[in-house]
C-alpha cells in the first residue's frame, strides 16, 4: 500500500462530506489501511515513551528510597527452562547458555547482550539479598530490561490493540445498525461498516499519540462515536431507493423514443400520433375523405400476374 493513498484517506477520515468517496473503497483497502494506520501510530507512541524510558531508573531509585530496608532474597531451581519471552528470548534457567538467549536470568547473575557492542555479552552481578535502595545500578538495569523487552512489547500491544479497536468497530457498526433502521436512512450495511471503521481514525490517534501523557477512555470514544452519527447523518440520501431509480430509467427510455419518433414523423413531443379510421369500397377507392386519382386496377393494369 503506498504511502500517498494512506495519508489522504487519513485526512479524509476526518471530513465527513468526503465519506460517500472514501466508502466506495474496497474492503481489501480498507483492512489494509486499519493495518497500517495501527501499526505507525503504535511505533510513533513507542517513540514518545522514550524519554519515559529513560526516567524509569531515576523513577525506581525515588521509589526505592520510600524504603527503609527494601531486600529480595532469590533462590532459583529449575527442572526445565523457564521462558519468560520469545521475542526476544528471555530465559530464567541455571544451564542455559547465553548463546540460546538475549536475557538470561540465573542464580548468579543477569546476562544480556548489549545491541550498542554488537551484541557483546554484559553481566549485572546478583547476590542473595539485593539491596534495591542502596544500589542504583539495578534501578538502571530495569531500565535496560523494558528496552530490550521493546520489541516483544510491541507485538503483543499491536495483537492486543488490534483485537480491542475491532471490537470496538463491531460495536459500533451495531449500533450504526439500528440507527439506520430506526430512522430509515437508505445506507448499505457495508457501507455502515466501512464509516465505523474509518471513523475509527481518530479514537486511534487520539488515544494512543496521547498514551504517554495521558491516560484517555472516554474522550476518544465519544469522539468516534460522534464523528459516526454525524456521517451517517451526512449519508442518509446519498443512496437512492430502487423504485426511483427504475421510474427514472423508465421515463428516460420513453424520452428516447418519443424524440426518435418525433425525428420521424414531425410530431410534436407532446402530441400522440394520430390514428384515422376510413372506409373502403370494393375496388380501393374512399368511402369517404380524399378518394384516389386511379383505382386499384387502373393503378396495376400491364403488371403480369404471376401464378
Amino acid at each position: 500500500m503506498e504511502m500517498k493513498p494512506l495519508f489522504h484517506a487519513i485526512l479524509q477520515s476526518f471530513n465527513p462530506y468526503a465519506y460517500p468517496h472514501l466508502t466506495e473503497k474496497r474492503f481489501s483497502f480498507a483492512m489494509r489501511y486499519f493495518c497500517v494506520l495501527l501499526f505507525f501510530t503504535l511505533i510513533a507512541t513507542f517513540i514518545l515513551l522514550i524519554p519515559a524510558l529513560f526516567m524509569i531508573p531515576q523513577y525506581a531509585q525515588s521509589r526505592a528510597a520510600n524504603f527503609d530496608t527494601l531486600a529480595l532474597q532469590l533462590d532459583m531451581h529449575f527442572t526445565t527452562p523457564f521462558v519468560i519471552a520469545a521475542d526476544p528470548l528471555i530465559v530464567a534457567d541455571t544451564n542455559t547458555s547465553m548463546r540460546d538467549a538475549t536475557i538470561l536470568l540465573s542464580n548468579d547473575a543477569l546476562y544480556y547482550k548489549s545491541f550498542i557492542l554488537f551484541g557483546k555479552e554484559q553481566r549485572i552481578p546478583l547476590d542473595k539479598t539485593l539491596d534495591l535502595k542502596n544500589d542504583p545500578s539495578l534501578a538502571q538495569s530495569v531500565g535496560m530490561v523494558f528496552f530490550l523487552l521493546s520489541p516483544a512489547l510491541f507485538f503483543w500491544a499491536f495483537v492486543f490493540l488490534s483485537i480491542y479497536y475491532w471490537i470496538m468497530i463491531a460495536l459500533t457498526f451495531i449500533i450504526g445498525l439500528l440507527l439506520v433502521w430506526i430512522l430509515r436512512f437508505s445506507i448499505r450495511p457495508s457501507r455502515i461498516f466501512k464509516v465505523a471503521l474509518y471513523a475509527s481514525t481518530i479514537m486511534i490517534l487520539i488515544q494512543l499519540l496521547l498514551f504517554p501523557f495521558y491516560r484517555l477512555f472516554y474522550i476518544p470514544l465519544i469522539a468516534y462515536w460522534l464523528l459516526f452519527i454525524l456521517v451517517l447523518l451526512t449519508l442518509r440520501d446519498s443512496e437512492t431507493p430502487k423504485g426511483a431509480s427504475q421510474t427514472i430509467t423508465t421515463s428516460k427510455s420513453r424520452d428516447i423514443f418519443a424524440d426518435d419518433h418525433n425525428q420521424r414523423g414531425g410530431l410534436s413531443r407532446q402530441s400522440a400520433p394520430r390514428q384515422d379510421s376510413y372506409d373502403v369500397d370494393e375496388r380501393g377507392n374512399l368511402k369517404s375523405g380524399p378518394k384516389r386519382k386511379k383505382s386499384f386496377d387502373e393503378e396495376n393494369d400491364g403488371y403480369m400476374t404471376l401464378k
